[in-house]
């Protein structure tokens, strides 16, 4: 695992294995917590924490699993978005992964293609002690406090989006079945498939619609957009303190290489 300052200049190499013997290293993705310490989320064991000069705390508890959000309170506490087998929740968990509960408005009719999809929806605390939640299936903006309540639903929606109307088949694991009944479900629909803390008080939601991307800055304590809608033929993979990151493929080059993946930064520039 890499470490990068602002200028993309590589600071740090971090790896469990070399202070945890035998730990298996098989990365998926890392966050910062509110203390800057870095949550490591691996494929089995689900865990490792590291501290914010890179040295090793150790592994996350025993029963922590990857959730498809993870977002973290000023207190430590990891809060991890879940579409599982055991349904659709919020988990508030201390800041090894041990479970303290389970909270979370979903929309039941669209149970199958919450869970089938990867990365959809999104969870984020702002600075205000405020978490925020989307669904795949909707543009509703959820807010609840640091004990799970929920404190307000935001209504609202681009106009572009248009709602999906049925979910996946019941079908078991077949792949061809759900890949098809997939397209045909969203042809023509919208999803919101990620959400980012921008500014301090303002969101970033990001939609899929036929295939194409689109981005909304939001405020919610305002429950106003601030900007209209912005259609992009690229996927935002992590939006904070103002800046875009795009992850970029270049072209093959003269020699038929093909080059590794670039990350694109871009500034956000409220409107004057």
């Amino acid at each position: 695992m890499h470490i990068f300052d602002e200028k993309g200049r590589l600071k740090k190499t971090l790896n469990a294995s070399e202070c945890h013997p035998g730990f298996r290293w098989l990365p998926i993705k890392a966050v910062f917590a509110h203390d800057q310490s870095i949550f490591l989320i691996n494929s089995a064991p689900w865990g490792f924490l590291f501290k914010s000069n890179g040295e090793c705390l150790g592994s996350v508890d025993r029963s922590f699993l990857a959730p498809n959000h993870i977002t973290f309170d000023e207190n430590g506490n990891i809060y991890g978005y879940y579409a599982a087998e055991d349904g659709n929740y919020l988990k508030k968990m201390n800041s090894f992964g041990r479970e303290l509960g389970r909270f979370g408005k979903f929309p039941d009719q669209f149970k199958r293609i919450i869970g089938r999809y990867d990365g959809g929806g999104g969870l984020v605390f702002d600075k205000k002690k405020y978490l925020y939640q989307v669904d795949l299936t909707s543009p509703k903006l959820l807010k609840y406090d640091l004990e799970g309540r929920l404190i307000q639903a935001i209504e609202r929606s681009p106009s572009f989006y248009k709602p999906i109307t049925d979910d996946l088949p019941d079908v078991g694991p077949n792949t061809r079945e759900i890949t098809g009944s997939f397209s045909r479900i969203t042809q023509g629909k919208s999803l919101t498939i990620s959400l980012f803390l921008l500014d301090d008080d303002k969101l970033l939601v990001q939609y899929l619609h036929d295939r194409v991307y689109a981005i909304e800055i939001i405020e919610p304590t305002k429950n106003t957009q601030v900007r209209n809608a912005i259609k992009s033929p690229d996927h935002i993979v992590l939006a904070k303190s103002r800046l875009a990151y795009i992850v970029k493929q270049p072209s093959q080059d003269t020699s038929g290489n093909l080059p590794n993946p670039v990350i694109e930064v871009f500034r956000y520039q409220p409107a004057r």
